[in-house]
């Protein structure tokens, strides 16, 4: 049941109204759970234009009986609901239902009319989905729905939706930065549009267009594209757009530095979200109008909307809102002189800023490295040409006359003085770039810090806890577990004191791992090392695994090799063969293999998921003792 109806009162008159009323669809709103069709709605939560939407069409709905009606009447949901929850559900019921309805192998055979209508409410749904995919930010996956609904259209000829699907595309290339891309697909969606007539799209399309402008600070075109649409803002269904386009508005008179203009702007696009529940414009519009506060020295009520920022964004449980919201009210504290308020919302900002993952910066390493290659030919192009000019002008000055010959020398001493200011421009681009990679590189030995330290303190309370046991036989476990996390933190120990943060010299880091791992596991045996390990570099993805099965191995020859002999050696090699491949051999001289010790324990286990890991091939060599090859 959808309604909370705690008085007792109203429970009966309720019941009266159930009995004497006959209308069927009435007693079904509160009786039938299955009259929404989708189950866990929050309906009595809802705003009231989202409540008149969904009763609307759910009375369509059932009141139609064609097939088509009832999809349209669903759909109606879909396309215009501006809460999450409502049109999520909604569209995976047209996406169930369609592709149960539709007949197998659908694209091999000849499309009827009624298989037309469902592959392109079957579109619609797959183009949402990927709409869904695209807000988590999987954009690989968002780009997939997107071709996939495209294919359906343009299987059935219907080129109506071309310009939606294009538009779509469009953001995740917003998203990735790269604007000339998103406006050449504009563009595309655009004509498209305009062929069609549909003068809604292109409105639509037009304003994702005045959004790339304003990224590029094309502040003219952009108030053009903005000003015509929202004169066509009458035509639009949904009124979520219009909101929008008062919020870009909003964000060119803010950066013009018209504060009345952009307030005003702001102001319609914040009761436009707030009456529709649009959470996610209400965010970037607050973010706004923050922003537009501060410019006008009007701190209280920043502060004020700050605060109501933060709340909505962790309510929201997003973190890049709550990253700016942090940032934001962490300025206007440090303005008022308020240090014991301004202290929290900086740690919260350093704390949202600190969740970006090193990936992420190895890309933006890798990004800025490229910029940098770039910048180096275009300097060696110039090069090229003004060497070509010079040629051209010393001929010049040879064969024809001393007048010729001055303007040769002017020529020369122009493109000298060009040469020198694109050589000061390269030489002050690459020292900015060799800070940022610095301090990037800073950065992620500071994260490879802070991994050793938490992986020790996972050590240390693994310590504190086995001292406490008496089960011999689970200390040995609790003490195998630290030997696996010891591995790992060493790793990240040498990771962040190398100078280079992607790869490793194996010989050093090896030999000092098994060394560690041998004296740390009391055994009262003596026993001898033989390593031979090449200087091999490899990155943490292959050296994680690989230190772990070493650990493992060394591990188990301490534990079960030397039980009945006064001295025991391990030896350990890690040899470059054929085919970029590696070689690993671990071995020791103990009472051999056995089986059930060897294959069906947790060790065993780890050293085959690692080996796997590795994509990589393990061979038990039984003699004298134990050895293990493993190529990887």
């Amino acid at each position: 049941m959808f309604f909370d109806i705690k008085s007792t009162f109203f429970n009966v008159l309720l019941c009266l109204l159930v009995f004497l009323l006959p209308n069927k669809n009435f007693s079904q709103n509160f009786a039938d759970k299955n009259y929404y069709l989708i189950d866990s709605l929050q309906y009595a939560k809802l705003v009231s234009s989202e409540k008149e939407l969904i009763d609307n069409s759910l009375k369509i709905y059932y009141d139609s009986k064609e097939e088509i009606s009832k999809l349209e009447a669903i759909n109606a949901i879909v396309e215009n609901s501006n809460v999450d929850e409502v049109w999520h559900k909604y569209n995976k019921w047209m996406y169930e239902y369609t592709l149960k309805a539709l007949p197998d192998n659908i694209g091999n055979k000849k499309v009827n009319k009624r298989n037309k209508y469902l592959l392109q409410y079957h579109a619609n749904s797959i183009n949402n989905t990927g709409i869904i995919y695209n807000d988590k930010g999987d954009y690989p996956k968002a780009l997939e729905h997107y071709y996939k609904s495209l294919t359906i259209r343009e299987k059935i000829q219907d080129s109506l939706k071309y310009p939606e699907i294009y538009g779509n595309i469009s953001t995740i290339y917003w998203s990735l930065r790269n604007f000339k891309k998103a406006e050449s697909v504009l563009e595309k969606g655009i004509a498209i549009a305009k062929k069609n007539n549909d003068q809604i799209m292109s409105s639509m399309l037009l304003s994702n267009l005045a959004s790339i402008y304003l990224e590029e600070e094309r502040y003219q075109e952009a108030e053009e594209l903005i000003n015509q649409n929202i004169k066509l803002s009458k035509q639009f269904k949904n009124k979520v757009d219009v909101g929008q386009l008062f919020m870009i508005k909003a964000s060119v008179n803010l950066l013009r530095e018209d504060t009345e203009n952009a307030l005003i702007e702001i102001k319609k696009a914040l009761d436009i979200f707030e009456a529709h529940g649009y959470v996610h414009g209400k965010l970037s519009a607050l973010r706004i109008l923050v922003k537009i506060y501060i410019k006008k020295g009007q701190n209280g009520i920043a502060k004020t909307n700050a605060l109501n920022y933060l709340e909505l964004s962790e309510k929201s449980r997003d973190p890049e809102n709550v990253l700016e919201s942090a940032l934001l009210l962490s300025t206007i504290y440090k303005e008022e002189g308020n240090w014991k308020e301004a202290l929290p919302m900086t740690e919260l900002y350093y704390k949202m800023r600190d969740s970006i993952s090193s990936s992420e910066i190895e890309k933006e390493l890798i990004r800025e490295k490229a910029a940098y290659d770039v910048a180096v030919k275009e300097q060696e192009i110039e090069r090229q040409k003004y060497d070509l000019e010079r040629r051209k002008y010393f001929i010049i000055f040879i064969s024809i006359a001393l007048f010729l010959a001055l303007l040769s020398t002017l020529f020369y001493f122009n493109s000298y003085k060009k040469k020198q200011i694109i050589n000061k421009l390269l030489e002050r681009q690459k020292a900015d770039i060799s800070k940022k990679n610095e301090a990037k590189k800073h950065m992620l030995q500071e994260i490879h810090h802070r991994i050793k330290n938490n992986l020790q303190v996972v050590n240390s309370l693994l310590r504190m806890q086995s001292s406490k046991m008496k089960d011999e036989e689970m200390i040995a476990m609790f003490k195998q577990t630290q030997s696996r996390v010891n591995s790992m933190a060493k790793l990240h120990e040498k990771m962040y004191q190398s100078g280079d943060l992607k790869q490793v010299n194996t010989k050093d880091y090896l030999t000092s791992l098994i060394h560690e791992i041998v004296s740390n596991y009391t055994v009262d045996k003596k026993i001898n090392l033989k390593i031979d390990i090449e200087s091999i570099y490899l990155d943490s993805q292959t050296l994680m695994p690989l230190s772990l099965i070493i650990n493992e191995l060394i591990t188990n020859s301490l534990k079960y090799a030397f039980k009945e002999q006064e001295e025991g050696t391990v030896t350990v090699q890690l040899n470059s063969v054929a085919n970029s491949k590696h070689e690993l051999y671990v071995a020791d001289n103990g009472t051999g293999f056995r089986k059930e010790k060897s294959t069906e324990g947790l060790g065993a286990k780890l050293i085959n998921s690692f080996t796997r890991q590795l994509d990589g091939h393990i061979e038990v060599i039984i003699g004298q003792g134990t050895a293990y090859k493993i190529t990887f």
